[in-house]
């Protein structure tokens, strides 16, 4: 990390990532090495700050939520694949949107069966959503709700 990022948190820090086994071949593990990540901590740090308020508003109204899985199976796999397809043709043919971006990862993660890598892909919707909220932020001129 850069000096100047640790005593000035508003500059974007740039680091090293080092490798991470997760689940497929979108995962950080898949890629040699990260350099200049130049994610803004401060503005994922209040994202990530209204979703812990979201998280206390459906703990306080839904209480503990202990759901079934319900991923796997043939038809969320082909479904899984069909969202792969669309993306690659969007990619190749003049760019993809957030939307095809999260449904292709939701769609994946919805095909998993095996329980960490189920939590790997669950991280990385989560990280994904986090992305276009950041997104849409920088749009408004870098203003969070």
């Amino acid at each position: 990390m850069e000096a100047d990022a640790v005593t000035d948190p508003t500059n974007r820090l740039k680091r090293e990532v080092e490798p991470v086994a997760t689940s497929d071949h979108t995962s950080p593990a898949s890629i040699p090495n990260l350099p200049d990540v130049t994610t803004d901590v401060l503005k994922v740090s209040d994202v990530l700050g209204e979703i812990t308020r979201e998280l206390v508003i459906q703990d306080v109204k839904l209480g503990d939520q202990n759901h079934p899985d319900g991923t796997g199976g043939p038809v969320m796999q082909s479904e899984a694949e069909r969202y792969r397809s669309i993306g690659a043709w969007m990619r190749e043919n003049g760019g993809i949107d957030w939307r095809h971006i999260l449904l292709q990862k939701v769609y994946e993660t919805v095909a998993e069966e095996d329980l960490a890598k189920l939590r790997a892909e669950l991280l990385q919707v989560t990280a994904t959503a986090v992305q276009w909220v950041l997104a849409i932020d920088r749009r408004q001129g870098g203003e969070s709700r």
